[in-house]
């Protein structure tokens, strides 16, 4: 009984490891000078409330000797229907999440295409931009009686490459440390307890 109640917590860490790693950001390396990292959100928001996140460069990528000639944040929601709602960037300001925009299908039928956001945020790359930094974005929910709900977010960046930091288009994921420590504690203890078993 204590070695099915072992083994069960054991897959339950090495589960949640495997499905850290699965959640974690995405660089993709489109060519030498172009990369852009994916965040999905999947958060509701109501009157106050803020979500947060990161963006992680790749490896290789510093400013200088790179230099950025243009980088966006994209953010995609749905449910904007005010100009109240703020968006946070690091280094670079506050902005307003635009509201969701319909079109008329015909007869009495209109499309909600969501909120689409673009945020210029090449002022945030200076010269102190290190490897590996990251670029933190937030939103805080301005209205009162509905909420709002983050789908994904992007950063898309094009700069000079000066310091080999291309690559070419393989998904990096860059999980973070509480997942590693997860999928590590797992795999350990799936090896201890396979050594014992083994020896029996």
């Amino acid at each position: 009984m204590k070695r099915r109640m072992l083994v069960s917590l054991m897959a339950m860490v090495l589960a949640l490891g495997v499905a850290g790693v699965a959640g974690a950001s995405i660089i993709t390396l489109d060519d030498p000078g172009n990369f852009t990292s994916y965040q999905y959100l999947g958060t509701s928001l109501g009157f106050n409330q803020t979500k947060a996140w990161s963006f992680t460069t790749p490896d290789g990528f510093m400013v200088p000797p790179d230099v950025v000639t243009s980088a966006t944040v994209y953010i995609n929601a749905i449910g904007v229907y005010s100009n109240y709602n703020r968006v946070s960037i690091t280094g670079v300001g506050n902005f307003t999440l635009n509201p969701d925009v319909w079109t008329w299908s015909g007869g009495w039928t209109w499309k909600n295409n969501g909120s689409n956001t673009y945020i210029d945020v090449a002022d945030a790359f200076t010269p102190s931009w290190g490897e590996g930094n990251s670029l933190g974005v937030s939103v805080t929910s301005g209205q009162y009686f509905s909420k709002i709900y983050l789908n994904y977010s992007t950063l898309d960046v094009s700069y000079t490459n000066g310091g080999g930091g291309g690559g070419g288009g393989d998904p990096v994921h860059a999980p973070e440390p509480g997942t590693l420590l997860l999928l590590g504690s797992g795999l350990v203890g799936l090896s201890v307890y396979g050594r014992k078993k083994f020896r029996k």
